[in-house]
């Protein structure tokens, strides 16, 4: 209803983060078992899968909170990827 208040419950989960030349790189427990499940699926093709997050240039930050695979009707290759073919 207009006007509502309410409670949102959000779990708060450290991000595992890791250096990349020299930007921070911050990552979602969740989409790292995600990438690693496309990955399972797809060896020796490439994934293309999309990864969601934010970039901070100011920063040098990425966040990366979801990923999505690939559209179905990409062609896949161990070396190459086209999107949506």
């Amino acid at each position: 209803r207009l006007g509502e208040i309410g409670v949102v419950d959000v779990p708060v989960v450290k991000p595992v983060t890791v250096e990349v030349a020299d930007w921070r790189v911050m990552l979602h427990p969740e989409v790292i078992e995600k990438l690693r499940e496309q990955q399972a699926q797809k060896l020796p093709n490439e994934t293309g899968g999309i990864l969601l997050g934010i970039a901070d240039r100011t920063t040098r930050s990425l966040a990366i909170v979801d990923m999505l695979p690939a559209p179905p009707d990409s062609d896949v290759w161990p070396t190459s990827f086209i999107r949506g073919s």
